[in-house]
């Protein structure tokens, strides 16, 4: 998000982009993956 919106930062399976505190994409990820 903001002026680095766009930016990949993460990439691989998605528990390993959970990982990344950065990665807003992880943050959600992680909500559905501990369910």
């Amino acid at each position: 998000g903001g002026n680095n919106g766009g930016q990949v930062i993460a990439t691989g399976q998605p528990e390993d982009v959970c990982k990344v505190n950065k990665s807003y994409t992880g943050k959600y990820l992680k909500k559905y993956l501990n369910k």
